[in-house]
C-alpha cells in the first residue's frame, strides 16, 4: 500500500461507472493506494473529463452506460490524439467472449470482470501503470511519466478522495475538437432517427451550446444537424425500401414520419421521386429483362 503522502505524485486514474455502488467500491479500493481518482456517472461526461488537464494515466471504464456506453466511449478516446495513449481497462459483469472482443477491438487494454477481486483490479492497474507511456500535451517529451515520479513527503490535498466521503462529480472542463463533438454525435442520433432530441437538449447532452454544435457540424460536414438528420433519414428509408420487407407506411412510422403522405413529401423533395415509384424502379432494375430471360 502507498503512504498517503504521495497522493500529489500518484497516478492519477478516470473512473467511469452508472452505478454510485460500484463507483464508491473502486473508490474505496484505489484509495487505499493513494492514487489520485476522479469520476464520471456516464459515457459522455468520462470522455469530457479524460480531456481534461491532467489527463489521467488509465481509465477504468464501465460498458452499459446511459447516453453513450463503454464501446463508444473508448472507441472516441482512442480517435483523439490527446486521449488516444491513456490505457482503457473495462470493468463489466458481462463474460462474453463477443463482447470482450468488441471492446478490444475498440481499443481497450484489459478486461476486469464483476463481481471484481480487489486484488486482482489493482494488480492490473499497476500492469498497465508501469508501461512506458508516450508524451503528452501536459507532459513534455523527455519528462518521466507521471506514475514513475518519485514520491516526496507532500500533505494530503485537502480535496483527495476518501473511502467514506460522497462521490462528487468534477465540472465538466474539456473543449474537445470540431471533429469529436461530430464524431459522438452522429453516433447518438442514428440510433435515435425516429425521435431525435431537440437541438437544444441535443447540445446538453453532448455536452457543448448549440452554437458550437451546429458550427461544428457546418466544419465538418458543410450542413447543419437538421440536415444530416434530413439525410440520414432519406439514406436509410432508400435502404428499405431497397429491402422490401416493410411496407412504406412501416418505414415512415420507423423513421418518425407522423404520416406515410409527410414522408412521401419529405422524400420526393430529396430523391426526386415517390417512395413508390422509387420502390417500383428499383424492383425493375432487379429484375431480368425478357431478353436476359431468353438468353438463359
Amino acid at each position: 500500500m502507498r503512504p498517503v503522502d504521495d497522493r500529489e505524485y500518484s497516478p492519477h486514474i478516470l473512473l467511469v461507472d452508472d452505478s454510485p455502488a460500484d463507483l464508491k467500491l473502486l473508490v474505496q479500493e484505489l484509495d487505499k493506494e493513494a492514487y489520485r481518482l476522479t469520476v464520471a456517472m456516464n459515457g459522455r461526461q468520462g470522455y469530457a473529463r479524460a480531456q481534461a488537464l491532467p489527463r489521467p494515466d488509465l481509465i477504468l471504464l464501465d460498458v452499459c452506460m446511459p447516453q453513450m456506453d463503454g464501446y463508444a466511449t473508448c472507441t472516441l478516446l482512442k480517435e483523439n490524439p490527446q486521449t488516444a495513449h491513456i490505457p482503457i481497462i473495462f470493468v463489466t459483469a458481462s463474460g462474453r467472449l463477443d463482447e470482450r472482443l468488441k471492446g478490444f477491438h475498440s481499443g481497450a487494454a484489459d478486461y476486469v470482470l464483476k463481481p471484481y477481486n480487489p486484488v486482482e483490479v489493482l494488480a492490473r492497474i499497476r500492469v498497465h501503470l508501469n508501461k512506458p507511456a508516450a508524451a503528452t500535451d501536459d507532459q513534455p517529451a523527455g519528462e518521466a511519466p507521471r506514475a514513475h515520479v518519485a514520491a516526496t513527503n507532500s500533505p494530503r490535498p485537502a480535496n483527495a478522495l476518501t473511502p467514506d466521503m460522497d462521490i462528487r462529480l468534477p465540472p465538466l472542463m474539456a473543449n474537445p475538437t470540431d471533429e469529436t463533438i461530430v464524431a459522438m454525435t452522429r453516433r447518438y442520433l442514428n440510433e435515435r432517427l425516429a425521435n431525435p432530441p431537440s437541438l437544444k437538449s441535443l447540445a446538453r447532452l453532448m455536452g457543448v451550446h448549440e452554437r458550437r454544435l451546429t458550427q461544428a457540424f457546418r466544419i465538418s460536414l458543410g450542413k447543419s444537424v437538421k440536415d444530416y438528420l434530413r439525410d440520414e433519414r432519406m439514406s436509410s428509408a432508400q435502404k428499405l425500401l431497397h429491402l422490401r420487407q416493410m411496407s412504406i407506411s412501416e418505414i415512415a412510422e420507423t423513421l418518425g414520419f407522423s404520416s406515410p403522405a409527410n414522408f412521401a413529401a419529405a422524400f420526393r423533395r430529396h430523391v426526386g421521386c415517390s417512395p413508390v415509384l422509387f420502390r417500383k424502379q428499383v424492383r425493375d432494375d432487379t429484375q431480368p429483362s425478357a431478353e436476359q430471360k431468353q438468353q438463359s
